[in-house]
């Protein structure tokens, strides 16, 4: 778990405004419009930040809090 909230902290998050960036998304967002499939993050892709990926953030980490019960990785 550690090792994903360490991917989205160095690939995924916008330090300007403090939150998770995800694509821009359309059908229910697996699907971003800019390419075909459009499911892999391109060069083409608009990034946007959502407040549900920032939601599902908070939550990872209160679950990481939780788990590690206070022991240092």
């Amino acid at each position: 778990m550690q090792l994903g909230i360490n991917f989205i902290f160095n690939y995924k998050f916008n330090a300007k405004y403090g939150l998770v960036f995800c694509a821009t998304t359309i059908d229910w967002g697996d699907v971003q419009s800019e390419d075909y499939p459009g499911i892999f993050f391109t060069n083409s892709t608009h990034p946007a930040i959502s407040i549900y990926s920032n939601a599902m953030m908070v939550i990872a980490l209160q679950n990481l809090i939780e788990m590690s019960n206070g022991r240092d990785y």
